[in-house]
């Protein structure tokens, strides 16, 4: 047994039974000097302040995840302290799927990606502003570097607004050899799939169906301000923060652009 614990058996034999502290400590071959110890150990008061509202803000990370925001803020901390900060904070993730969520776990094991432009996942998101306005958000990343490509606002899209999309993202990027999709009636459509003429039959990419929700680049957080701000002006501010570099989509504890970049000089390199 722990002396903490020690400590509250020897006050409550002190109460129960009206024995003094010497008699209790005796019984329980507990030496009074732990009994009296007080400890000179730093709290980290400061720092369990910060990893509560970083925990607030950022729902799906664990503690590994916030340890890395933590050094980046400039916190000489290892991660076992975070980690036994995180228990005693009571800031640890539900690891057990919901019963709701079963049909949407993986049941096949997807190939991991090798490089930039071999896989990109796509979804659709829905929120409403103060008024109660409805609108989506269309989410494309890229499943090796994680990158957030791109993120279409609007409060009715179809299929062409999705291939409008794929289109200056593929100006930047290139087309990708597949996109991994949901049965939407915005992705089945013949503008993007289904069809002779469609964008992934001219483009030569592979649209591969599945059951599960990328969400890229926007799960656990938010929009800021998104709900204050008027229609014409929620694109803009959706594309300056899709584009800072976040922590969410990370690889190897760097940003995603950072990454990506780093993964094109490689194999540029590796080719000359």
């Amino acid at each position: 047994m722990r002396s903490d614990r020690r400590r509250v058996v020897v006050k409550r034999l002190q109460v129960s039974y009206a024995e003094s502290e010497r008699h209790v400590c005796k019984a329980l071959n507990f030496p009074r000097a732990s009994h009296r110890y007080q400890s000179v150990r730093d709290e980290r008061a400061k720092l369990r302040i910060r990893l509560r509202d970083l925990a607030s803000t950022r729902v799906d990370f664990g503690y590994r995840r916030l340890h890395i925001f933590l050094l980046r803020e400039g916190w000489k901390v290892n991660h076992k302290l975070v980690y036994r900060l995180y228990i005693e904070e009571g800031l640890q993730m539900r690891r057990k799927r919901p019963q709701r969520n079963r049909s949407c776990q993986v049941r096949v094991t997807r190939p991991k990606a090798s490089c930039t432009n071999e896989s990109w996942s796509m979804d659709f998101m829905s929120d409403q502003l103060f008024d109660g306005k409805r609108f989506r958000l269309l989410t494309l990343v890229d499943n090796f570097s994680r990158e957030s490509l791109a993120i279409r606002v609007g409060t009715r899209m179809t299929g062409d607004d999705v291939v409008a999309a794929l289109e200056r993202v593929k100006e930047v990027r290139g087309c990708p050899q597949s996109i991994r999709v949901d049965n939407g009636p915005e992705f089945i459509s013949k503008s993007l799939w289904n069809a002779p003429k469609s964008w992934s039959s001219v483009m030569r990419v592979r649209v591969r169906l599945v059951n599960q929700q990328c969400d890229a680049g926007v799960e656990g957080e938010r929009e800021p301000e998104a709900e204050s701000l008027p229609e014409r002006k929620r694109h803009t501010a959706t594309q300056i923060w899709r584009v800072s570099d976040r922590l969410k989509n990370c690889v190897d504890d760097v940003g995603c652009t950072y990454f990506a970049t780093r993964q094109s000089r490689s194999s540029l390199q590796k080719s000359l």
